[in-house]
């Protein structure tokens, strides 16, 4: 089980503001019904926290890529974070999580999170378009060997 993970002490204030800079940047605040920015939204902090609770792995390659950009305004880091796939794909993951797993920002785009919805017809109709293309390609899959003892 992993250990907890505080966000807060984990950056430190240097790396929370440089996050909430890169957040601002690719989260402008807007309208529609006054979306906040990134860090109006609390991605460097509350939203943070909720990524660090359910992804406590993603700590370390998130001080990497911050670190990268250590330094920089906002737009500069962003700029240099997308030379590098790896920091890029890191703080694309974090910050969108972040954003969308604090409360008010979800209930502001109506999102309502993961939901059950039941299946009410479990069977699949055979002459339904949406699956054409894989009724015309064919089984693919590999067969499973069998223990012949």
């Amino acid at each position: 089980m992993s250990e907890k993970v505080n966000a807060s002490e984990a950056l430190g204030p240097e790396r929370q503001q440089l996050l909430a800079e890169i957040a601002d940047v690719m989260i402008p605040a807007g309208d529609p019904g006054g979306m906040p920015s990134g860090s109006e939204g609390g991605v460097q902090d509350a939203g943070l926290q909720a990524v660090m609770n359910a992804r406590p792995d993603l700590l370390d390659p998130l001080l990497a890529a911050l670190d990268a950009v250590a330094g920089k305004d906002g737009a500069a880091a962003v700029e240099a974070l997308r030379a590098n796939p790896a920091h890029w794909g890191i703080i694309t993951q974090v910050v969108s999580a972040a954003y969308f797993l604090v409360p008010e920002t979800a209930r502001k785009l109506g999102y309502p999170g993961q939901e059950v919805r039941p299946v009410e017809n479990e069977r699949v109709d055979p002459n339904d378009p949406l699956i054409e293309s894989v009724r015309a390609r064919g089984p693919i899959y590999r067969p499973t060997v069998t223990d012949a003892s």
